[in-house]
Parts: structure tokens; C-alpha cells; sequence
């Protein structure tokens, strides 16, 4: 087992000066940063997917090519190659890493290759600084110094057919003006209509996230990643940067797609009526050609820190443009929004009370 980990692991081990090999998103190649040497990485672009009803898990095992590092302050389980050491977790920026026991699991199926480099990603974060008004004056003058890491994060993607029979009753208000005198009166009514009828969709891989350090809400401000045209994983891509470790298995990452296959289904539904009220809704949906594909999507993970503060911030490994970031905030230019838009509707409430008394 030690001499084929060996011979796995020197791909990643330059040929020239023996350096540790990086791979390099912006021409797609891993190079040394020591000697200069450089070898393209081709990938091999597939939208093979897997039968879910009929799938065995008989796959191979990553534990050959990879090892599992653990971080004591927030728990993170990263993915690296076997040749390289994790000397900071990438969720937190904290070193207290050490190497776990835990097998990796099964290899994945396809991976997004990093298209942008740290320098794309940090200065995305920047202009989200510059042009925040409630970051503090102080931020935006400073030198800033981002810790970023590039993190493949495991991701279940799934494709199905839906048919869906559905009954249930919708309402539509309206007003009518009841009494007069003084007695006259504006009553809200509601007219309940039932409905009925079938509904079918088509999901084209529907990412569910099978990590646990970024949420699957963080997640979807990321998106979206073209997992269609995803190359088949190899261990290159993986060179220089890290792996979440995922948690979700199989089965119950297609229990979590069906719930967002069903808002996406409940949304088509009532977009053919005009209502404003629910009354109920039943919904009975099979699903069939099931398929899916074990995905890593990439991720820069970036941390700031600032007055004893850490700030995290992600950017699609892809996309630059599409970022989810928490900044650090200035309480006093909160505050007199706060105050400047009360006294804004105070002074419109007093021009309407005005022109309507003249």
C-alpha cells in the first residue's frame, strides 16, 4: 500500500528540482514555483451520470491518493493530496491542524477546475469593502491583508424527471364598500376558487451540498457552477489546494433534493393562477430516470481580520462576481441612517398630514 501511494503521489513532486508542484487555474497547469517547470493539465470533459435506483456502492476508495486533516477550533475535515501538509484550515484560518485518522471515502466523480486565482478572489472582497457606505473609514484607507485558500467543496448533483398531480384552493381579495353615512365602510373579502391538474419538470443537476462548514444557503449565492461540463476528477486539480471532507451521504442528499424539488414544483404550480390567498394545497409528486454524479465545485475561502474579528468571505471559484461576504460594519454610520431615514418618513408623514388638512 505505502509504494502505490508513492507512486500515485509524484505527480505532485516536480521532475526538475523535486519541489512540491501547484496547480495554476488561470492556464490550467501545474508548475513549480521554484525552477519554473510546467506541465499542462488537459481535462477530460464528460456528462456521464449515474442511475441512482440501480447504483451499488462499490466505489473506489480516495484514501490512496489523499489524507484527512482535522482543525481543533472549528472542527473542518480537509481533503489533501497525500503529499502535502495542511498547515491552516481554510474555513477559519486557524493552524491548530492535525492529521486525522478518518478515510477519506469514496474518490469523486467530477470536478470544476478553479478558473480564477487568489488575487481575482481578494480583489473581489476589496471593491466589497470600497463600495459598502456602513464599512468603517478606517478599513477602506488600510493596506488589506486576506488570508484566502482555494477549496474544492463536495456537492451531490441530481437529475430526474417529476410528474406531479396537485387539488387545492386559492382565493383572491377584493374590496366592497358596505353602509353608508357614517356607518359606510371598506370590507376585504376573498373569493376561493378550487384547482386541479398535473405538473411536470425536469431538474438538470440540482446541487446539494454535502459539506458542513458553508451552509447550503451561503452555497446558493454561489451559484451557478456548470457541473454539466465538469471533467472527470483527477488528483492534479487538487494540487496546492484542499478538499471538504463530505458529511451527506448519498440517500439523504436525494431526501434534501426532493424538498427543493418540491418549492421549484409548488412554484411552477401557482405561477398559472392569479391569487393572493392559500387555502390549501396538495401536492403528489413521482419522481423517475433518476441520475446523479459525486461533485467538487470550487471555492475561495478568504478571512479578514480586523479588531480582534475574524470576517469570511467566499467567491466562486469560477466567477468572481458571484461572492458571499461578511464585512466589518461601522455602528455610528448605522446608526445615523437609522436617524436620517426616520426623519425622512417623519417629514413626509408631516407633508401628507399637511396638504391634506389645506
Amino acid at each position: 500500500m505505502e509504494e502505490n501511494n508513492k507512486v500515485k503521489g509524484e505527480q505532485y513532486i516536480c521532475p526538475e528540482c523535486g519541489s512540491q508542484l501547484i496547480f495554476n487555474p488561470i492556464d490550467s497547469t501545474i508548475h513549480c514555483e521554484y525552477c519554473g517547470f510546467k506541465e499542462e493539465v488537459v481535462g477530460d470533459a464528460t456528462n456521464v451520470e449515474f442511475d441512482f435506483d440501480n447504483y451499488e456502492n462499490n466505489e473506489e476508495n480516495w484514501s490512496k491518493e489523499t489524507i484527512i486533516y482535522r482543525c481543533h477550533q472549528c472542527d473542518a475535515e480537509n481533503v489533501v493530496s497525500i503529499n502535502e501538509i495542511c498547515n491552516v484550515c481554510p474555513f477559519c484560518g486557524s493552524n491548530q491542524i492535525i492529521q486525522s485518522e478518518e478515510i477519506p471515502g469514496i474518490k469523486p466523480h467530477r470536478i470544476v477546475s478553479f478558473t480564477i486565482d487568489k488575487n481575482k478572489a481578494d480583489d473581489a472582497y476589496r471593491l466589497k469593502i470600497k463600495r459598502n457606505i456602513f464599512v468603517p473609514r478606517v478599513v477602506k484607507k488600510m493596506q488589506i491583508k486576506l488570508l484566502t485558500s482555494g477549496v474544492y467543496l463536495p456537492v451531490w448533483s441530481f437529475d430526474a424527471n417529476s410528474s406531479s398531480r396537485y387539488s387545492g384552493m386559492l382565493g383572491k381579495t377584493y374590496t366592497v364598500t358596505v353602509g353608508s353615512g357614517k356607518n359606510k365602510r371598506t370590507v376585504v373579502k376573498v373569493r376561493w376558487f378550487p384547482i386541479s391538474g398535473t405538473q411536470e419538470m425536469f431538474f438538470d443537476d440540482l446541487l446539494v451540498n454535502s459539506g458542513c462548514k458553508i451552509s447550503s444557503s451561503e452555497l446558493l449565492k454561489l451559484e451557478p457552477y456548470d457541473t454539466n461540463n465538469a471533467y472527470q476528477y483527477d488528483k492534479k486539480y487538487l494540487a496546492g489546494f484542499s478538499a471538504e471532507h463530505y458529511t451527506l451521504k448519498l440517500n439523504s442528499a436525494w431526501d434534501h433534493s426532493q424538498v427543493r424539488m418540491k418549492e421549484h414544483i409548488k412554484t411552477k404550480i401557482l405561477s398559472k393562477y392569479i391569487y393572493d390567498r392559500i387555502g390549501y394545497l396538495n401536492i403528489n409528486t413521482n419522481y423517475d430516470d433518476i441520475k446523479f454524479k459525486y461533485v467538487l465545485i470550487p471555492v475561495w475561502i478568504g478571512v479578514f481580520n480586523y479588531n480582534k474579528k475574524a470576517y469570511r468571505f467566499l467567491v466562486n471559484g469560477t466567477n468572481e462576481k458571484r461572492i458571499f461576504a461578511k464585512l466589518p460594519l461601522s455602528p455610528i454610520k448605522i446608526s445615523l441612517f437609522v436617524v436620517g431615514l426616520i426623519a425622512i418618513l417623519l417629514l413626509l408623514v408631516f407633508l401628507f398630514i399637511y396638504f391634506m388638512g389645506n
